[in-house]
């Protein structure tokens, strides 16, 4: 054996150049098999963390499909809420599962008015979605959804199909597709909505006016613009807001007569600018078109509780709530305004503590009075401190624009005066 290995090694130093070709030519080839063999492995492994951190997963629980995968309804193989709470219970137990994100998904059509297209979606519930995939997920334009009444009616859509329905964050678009039971349904949803606090809505309407200019005809366009106009309080503060509001939501109504979003924006506007028995009327036409979007009856059913028809504004912020997981904020703030108007200062509280928003006037004032009236003047001080204003005049003055009868502001005003504040010396 010692004799081969000296007879190999001196054939290797005969020709020394031709064997340091030959190492160097064996070296490089399998430095580059090496180099590809590592190539093709992180690619695999690339594409197969990106398809699962994209929004695929690890696993997926459905109910048993045929092979096909053929359904004749929507989600006829989704989860009901008993067995998703099974599900995610026994998978919690399961020390290798991370996170857990529950998903809808369904197809159906989407329309900007002139323009109807074909989608798919995903239904979300935004925090745990952004915890399991948030870092894997660009964002080009506008925000995160967000979880509770912040996120109701709020969609993220792909570029390609904003580009081609000609939408920006904060418009809207028509989602039409068939329900469980195989009936036809349509909502309305923001696009990627920018914020509901005063710097969010001063975004959208500088993004609605620009989007006016080039799409005067768009129906959603006007309806949002009408819309963010009557949010921001200059409907309420200037006749001349006011009966621009009004103009763009006719003008979006003329455009889709069949639109309960534009009727929604005709009600607001139109309540904005004194005229309530005709603002009724319009919402009432929204609530006939869509019957089946909470979101009418709620604000409806607000407006017609703060000009003091009381007991219809309840009833329909009553049906608003019915078979919710998140209560519209409209239809949890009448039910909070009902409640102190009845002298259920705690339930009030409660209510209005889950509806906080510093940008929010009518909230924080309940806040306060209904904490004045229990003695909490530690909260009622808190809720001040917090409250955002960024308007000029009185909070008092606020109020009386937006159609809320002497009496609830009495009756707020009893509230701040046991909590040691006055409604007319709020700014």
């Amino acid at each position: 054996m010692t004799q081969w290995l000296l007879l190999a090694h001196r054939n290797v130093l005969r020709n020394g150049r031709r064997s340091l070709l030959l190492g160097g030519t064996i070296a490089v080839g399998a430095l580059a098999l090496l180099l590809f063999a590592a190539y093709i492995a992180a690619s695999l492994e690339g594409l197969r963390e990106s398809t699962i951190r994209s929004g695929l997963g690890h696993a997926q629980v459905t109910a048993v499909a045929p092979a096909d995968g053929y359904s004749d309804q929507q989600l006829q193989y989704g989860l009901d809420a008993g067995e998703r709470a099974r599900a995610e219970t026994l998978l919690a137990q399961e020390a290798d599962v991370r996170r857990l994100a529950p998903r809808l998904q369904f197809s159906g059509l989407v329309s900007n008015g002139p323009r109807t297209l074909n989608f798919e979606a995903l239904g979300v519930d935004p925090l745990r979605e952004q915890q399991a995939f948030g870092a894997f997920q660009a964002l080009v334009e506008g925000e995160p959804l967000r979880g509770g009444e912040a996120g109701r009616y709020r969609a993220l859509i792909g570029k390609e199909m904003a580009r081609r329905l000609g939408v920006k964050p904060g418009q809207s678009l028509t989602l039409m597709t068939t329900t469980v039971q195989g009936s036809v349904n349509a909502l309305d949803v923001d696009v990627a909505l920018a914020r509901i606090d005063p710097e969010g809505l001063a975004s959208a309407h500088a993004c609605l006016e620009q989007s006016v200019t080039y799409q005067a005809t768009d129906p959603d366009v006007l309806a949002s613009l009408a819309t963010v106009l009557v949010a921001t309080g200059e409907a309420s503060a200037s006749p001349t807001v006011a009966a621009r509001a009004v103009k763009l939501a006719d003008k979006a109504i003329a455009l889709a007569p069949q639109s309960s979003q534009s009727y929604i924006a005709q009600m607001q506007a139109r309540f904005a600018s004194g005229d309530t028995e005709a603002a009724f009327m319009s919402g009432r036409r929204a609530v006939a078109l869509n019957p089946l979007d909470d979101a009418i009856p709620a604000r409806l059913g607000l407006l017609l509780f703060v000009s003091g028809q009381y007991s219809e504004g309840v009833s329909l912020a009553r049906v608003a709530e019915v078979g919710c997981e998140y209560v519209h904020h409209d239809a949890a703030l009448t039910l909070a305004l009902e409640d102190y108007r009845n002298g259920k200062y705690r339930e009030a509280l409660t209510r209005a503590r889950q509806l906080a928003n510093p940008a929010d006037t009518a909230v924080n004032l309940l806040r306060m009075a209904a904490a004045g009236q229990l003695g909490l003047t530690r909260e009622a001080t808190s809720a001040l401190d917090g409250l955002q204003r960024n308007k000029a005049g009185s909070i008092e003055s606020e109020l009386a624009a937006r159609g809320y009868t002497p009496e609830l502001i009495a009756l707020l005003d009893d509230g701040l005066g046991k909590a040691g504040v006055r409604l007319a010396g709020l700014h």
